[in-house]
């Protein structure tokens, strides 16, 4: 399994009028390398005072950078069919939407990882989750700089919670952060802990016996839940 994990920079909040301005990604490869993609874009437009001063990226430096329909090829070809994750997902992946056709709600998000795995903080904004585990990092809202950021904090959710589920699993399972799947009940505010489940699918098929012996009488059974 691979994972994208990507952050933009743009113009304004709404993803149906603002622009973007700067894509980074980290693409993490089953041997644990990382491979990089960044770019400027020019949005065409002027950018506000607010922007420029939160990114410190300005109207000269866009300028006679390349449209996002002229990178956006190159963006999708690095993204291949690698697990999109993003720190606040349903932004970018709404942005991203029109260009690659994923919708924003199939986007993993380290603020819910976060949240299942350290439900004592008190912020999930990432320049605050970057001081809290000590992760290093070049620059805040600068997009290469942040999913780099975003990158480590998700190795290290990784790394949690298999940590602490490790002895619990089925016998023949394995653990999979990407086997996690978000929905409306579980994230629900009202769910304590946003019911901390997650899905354990088989390595290999369970032999029918032993499958008997474990669920007693029930059958069919492809992936098995669980909580933590």
């Amino acid at each position: 399994m691979e994972w994208v994990i990507v952050d933009l920079e743009t113009t304004g909040l709404n993803a149906k009028r603002d622009k973007i301005i700067e894509i980074g990604a980290v693409r993490i490869r089953e041997n644990g390398e990382r491979a990089l993609f960044q770019t400027l874009i020019d949005p065409g437009i002027p950018l506000t005072e607010t922007i420029t001063d939160l990114t410190g990226i300005t109207d000269e430096m866009l300028f006679g950078q390349p449209l996002i329909e002229e990178v956006i090829d190159d963006f999708i070809d690095f993204m291949g069919d690698a697990v999109p994750l993003a720190h606040n997902a349903s932004f970018d992946g709404a942005f991203l939407e029109p260009y690659t056709g994923i919708p924003k709600e199939e986007w993993l998000d380290t603020i819910s990882l976060c949240k299942m795995a350290f439900p004592m903080l008190e912020s999930y904004a990432l320049v605050n989750l970057v001081e809290y585990f000590g992760i290093e990092t070049s620059a805040h809202h600068r997009a290469l700089a942040d999913a780099e950021a975003t990158a480590d904090l998700f190795e290290l959710i990784e790394r949690d919670l298999k940590k602490r589920i490790k002895g619990s699993l089925p016998h023949g399972s394995i653990f999979s952060v990407t086997a996690i799947r978000y929905t409306a009940a579980i994230l629900n505010d009202s769910t304590p802990i946003f019911s901390r489940k997650a899905i354990f699918r088989p390595k290999r098929p369970i032999q029918r016996t032993a499958m008997k012996r474990r669920m007693g009488k029930r059958k069919n059974i492809s992936s098995i839940g669980n909580s933590f």
